[in-house]
Parts: structure tokens; C-alpha cells; sequence
């Protein structure tokens, strides 16, 4: 799917690598299941590292799912496959990452998206 990494930093290292933001958008009136392919990489001063995907379809209202490890590790590299809801009343349904512990980066890329 995706022909590209989305790099994110927290703090933003620049305006081409924010904090947080969306790496796929539903805009199709079904549900879609995304696999994403997610590099995780922690500050050697931090003791752990978090990044948070929003926007996932759970009977639970905003439903996160939280990708960390923590110290002597500074990377973590995994693959995880969420469920993003069809659009509702006209509006696209974004799933987004967040890095959530500073001096983080997070490189995400999707890898497929396929329709329920």
C-alpha cells in the first residue's frame, strides 16, 4: 500500500516530522483492516518508549492500542493489524499515531488495507 515511511518525533523535529498524525483515512462506507509495519525507537536518556494508535474500531469510544518497551532495548520493530470503522454521517475516519515519550521516533508504513 503505502509506497513510503511516515516518520514522527516528539518533540517535532520539523514540520515534515510531527508529533503525531494519520497514516491511512477511511473514506469508504466499509470497515477496513490495516497492517501496519511500526519502527519504534527510544531516547537512550528515556527509560521507555510509547506510541499510540487512535482512531481503531472498538465498541469502547476512543479506543486507543499503545506500542512501548522499555530500557536496555532502543528499538522495537513489529507489525500490527487494527480494525478501522467504515465512515459515519460523511466523515472520514483517520488512524493516527502519536508519540507519546519525548525524544521517541516512530516510522510507520502501511503495508496493506483491505476492506471487511
Amino acid at each position: 500500500m503505502s509506497a513510503y515511511d511516515v516518520v514522527f518525533s516528539n518533540p517535532s523535529l520539523d514540520p515534515n516530522h510531527p508529533a503525531e498524525g494519520p497514516v491511512f483515512v477511511n473514506a469508504s462506507p466499509r470497515s477496513f483492516v490495516v497492517v501496519l509495519s511500526v519502527e519504534l525507537t527510544r531516547d537512550p536518556q528515556q527509560p521507555d518508549a510509547r506510541a499510540i494508535l487512535h482512531g481503531i474500531d472498538s465498541s469502547e469510544k476512543a479506543q486507543q492500542h499503545v506500542i512501548g518497551f522499555a530500557a536496555p532495548a532502543t528499538v522495537l520493530r513489529s507489525t500490527v493489524a487494527v480494525r478501522l470503522a467504515a465512515m459515519e454521517d460523511g466523515k472520514p475516519r483517520p488512524l493516527s499515531v502519536e508519540v507519546a515519550t519525548p525524544g521517541a521516533v516512530c516510522t510507520v508504513r502501511v503495508l496493506s488495507a483491505t476492506p471487511l
